[in-house]
């Protein structure tokens, strides 16, 4: 579905922080340590209400995606599809090249953004020992990954001199 009401995405900022909490609050899903990956948090506005968001945790070359929640109102609208979206490019841009989840609720909508299920025990290392993987999200919780394909170049192609 399309949003009929015009919405940004774009970074968080500190001052987001009171607003970002209650949305993921509302969601059933935790803040903890967010504020530690401001840079990598994506806000979505509409008349200047924060109604949805994702945040990545960067490791080295994998990126772990938190904190993806859309405003009830907003559900259906395509805005999480849009949220998962530009997180993927915000990774690429960042030479990612492998994004991991946990999950207790969306696995079924997160295989239809091309993540699939794997065990905990692939993830890297540091993310094994992140806030998620430890403390926030229960060991019942999905894990699932998706590759990330580098950028491709622009491809140009020559322009030929218009004959007369």
């Amino acid at each position: 579905m399309s949003l009929p009401i015009s919405h940004k995405v774009a970074p968080a900022t500190e001052g987001d922080l009171p607003e970002l909490r209650e949305l993921l609050a509302s969601a059933g899903l935790s803040a903890d340590g967010l504020d530690d990956f401001l840079a990598t948090t994506l806000i979505s506005r509409s008349r200047g209400k924060i109604i949805g968001c994702a945040a990545l945790e960067i490791y080295a070359a994998s990126a772990l995606l938190r904190s993806v929640a859309v405003d009830a109102g907003w559900q259906a609208r395509g805005l999480g599809a849009e949220l998962v979206e530009k997180a993927m490019r915000l990774a690429q841009s960042r030479q990612v090249n492998e994004m991991f989840l946990l999950t207790t609720t969306a696995a079924e909508y997160f295989e239809r953004h091309g993540f699939a299920r794997c065990a905990r025990e692939e993830a890297p290392q540091a993310m094994q020992r992140s806030l998620e993987f430890t403390a926030l999200c229960p060991a019942s919780a999905v894990c699932m990954r998706r590759t990330i394909e580098p950028p491709r170049p622009a491809i140009r192609t020559p322009r030929t001199p218009r004959e007369e």
